[in-house]
């Protein structure tokens, strides 16, 4: 049924007036004759009784006029909550999230999901490479990662990072950092799990021309900092992501080894809540330059 026949009745049920009701609606006294006429026909109802004293309601009209407001109400609920979903304000995400991104993006997420309690969110721990690939074909919406990306992915940088050495706080005092990778095992993580990491290590060795003693893997990065702490060994860990760990452990900063990390998206794929918490980032991201890049 036309609602545009439910609110000409309602109207007149309230105006009592087709003059008055008509210039509420901003139309002619005809236009809503012809409304209240097929409204009646389609019902096979009288809902008004005309008079010199105007229209007034029969039994039938004010039978129905309460469950016409009802009606009217829900239609509008319907197009609030049409206009709010449209929007982006409630919907899902699926996140991904690396070691880089472990003190970033909680916080982000929290921010987001304090601003918009009605999008329910996924987090998927996983590499960047693998995040990269969940992006173009659509089954991520966001991702933690390093940077750069390449098109048609878009990003935008939130923090920077670097490699340190993570060592037992009492053993190596004083030691340069040469010295410590050449003497102590060395603990690293997975290539399953960290595959880009061990890659951007064994960059830095070869630069440096250090040769070293893998003397253990860890799937996660609890483990590994938990051996470090233990004196079990020494690792080449990202800054941002040694804060978990422990009280035993100290850090060595490795120069020449800063890149940058931020959230990445497929700007090809078109989803309004991603791109509310692309914004949430962006108000919230750490003080320094962020601007979008491909």
């Amino acid at each position: 049924m036309d609602t545009g026949l439910i609110k000409a009745f309602i109207m007149l049920a309230e105006a009592g007036s087709y003059h008055e009701a008509a210039a509420r609606l901003f139309i002619t006294q005809s236009a809503l004759t012809k409304k209240i006429n097929r409204l009646e026909q389609q019902s096979g109802l009288t809902l008004f009784s005309r008079g010199r004293t105007g229209a007034r309601l029969t039994a039938a009209g004010q039978y129905l006029l309460n469950s016409a407001r009802r009606f009217m109400s829900e239609e509008k609920a319907f197009l609030d909550r049409v206009q709010f979903a449209s929007a982006g304000h409630i919907g899902h995400l699926n996140i991904g999230f690396g070691l880089s991104s472990l003190r970033l993006a909680p916080d982000l997420i929290s921010r987001f999901k304090t601003e918009h309690p009605g999008i329910s969110i996924n987090l998927n721990d996983m590499a960047s490479a693998q995040q990269k690939e969940r992006l173009l074909n659509g089954t991520l919406s966001v991702g933690f990662l390093r940077l750069p990306v390449s098109a048609p992915l878009t990003a935008l940088p939130l923090i920077s990072d670097n490699l340190v050495l993570a060592v037992n706080k009492d053993l190596f005092v004083d030691q340069p950092v040469d010295f410590i990778l050449r003497n102590a095992p060395f603990l690293r993580m997975s290539d399953v799990r960290c595959s880009s990491l061990n890659r951007r290590v064994l960059l830095y060795l070869e630069q440096k021309k250090l040769h070293i003693n893998i003397s253990q893997q860890a799937d996660d990065i609890l483990t590994l900092l938990a051996l470090a702490a233990a004196g079990t060994g020494v690792s080449i860990l990202p800054e941002s992501c040694v804060y978990l760990g422990m009280e035993n452990i100290r850090t060595l900063p490795l120069p020449e080894t800063r890149w940058q990390s931020g959230i990445a998206w497929n700007p090809e794929e078109a989803d309004p809540v991603r791109d509310l918490f692309i914004a949430t980032c962006r108000r919230h991201a750490p003080p320094q330059p962020a601007e979008a890049v491909s």
